[in-house]
């Protein structure tokens, strides 16, 4: 079952979808940063907000 979110035609398939690409581009840049800087533990979560802050103010046709 699709529930429609609004005027667009968006659905939550589509919505999850976007979600998951997104999380996923945030998780292989948070690993970059982690590798970038040689691996040291204990900064997951400052790589993962500053993956998400990258991500997000990235161009719309840069993050494909």
């Amino acid at each position: 079952m699709e529930i429609a979110l609004g005027p667009v035609g968006s659905s939550v398939t589509d919505w999850r979808q976007m979600t998951d690409v997104a999380h996923d581009q945030i998780a292989r840049r948070a690993y970059e940063l982690y590798v970038d800087r040689g691996r040291e533990p204990g900064h997951d979560l400052d790589d993962w907000l500053t993956a998400q802050r990258d991500i997000q103010s990235a161009p719309l046709a840069r993050r494909r």
